[in-house]
């Protein structure tokens, strides 16, 4: 019995940092929301993801809890398009001519704010 209560305190405490590291990489994101930014918050969130997964199903039905993470995932996948939109970005300046560079730069900018402002 000891043993159970130690692991899920150690898992609570897992929890608790993935918590707290997902807020800080989310507030370096909206400070400045460039390449590593979007990657360290994504690996903050899919980190999330893991230590819920192996939380106790008693703490996992907590409405807090549950709310928290379904907003992460929602926050994940805002950045993910983000991400692509950058990767798109990049190839984009690569292009020969600077007519469909620029409109499509443009177009992607677009799309990348349009998709922070809902995250």
């Amino acid at each position: 019995m000891r043993v159970t209560r130690l692991a899920s305190r150690r898992l609570a405490d897992s929890f608790n940092r993935s918590v707290e590291r997902v807020d800080a990489r989310a507030q370096k994101f909206l400070a400045a929301s460039d390449a590593s930014n979007t990657q360290s918050l994504r690996k903050a969130t899919k980190r999330l993801g893991t230590a819920y997964s192996v939380f106790p199903k008693k703490q996992r039905r907590d409405p807090s809890v549950r709310s928290y993470v379904a907003s992460s995932k929602k926050l994940s996948k805002a950045t993910g398009v983000v991400r692509d939109t950058d990767t798109l970005t990049a190839w984009a300046s690569q292009l020969a001519d600077p007519g469909d560079r620029r409109s499509l730069g443009s177009d992607l900018e677009k799309l990348r704010s349009s998709t922070l402002r809902g995250a």
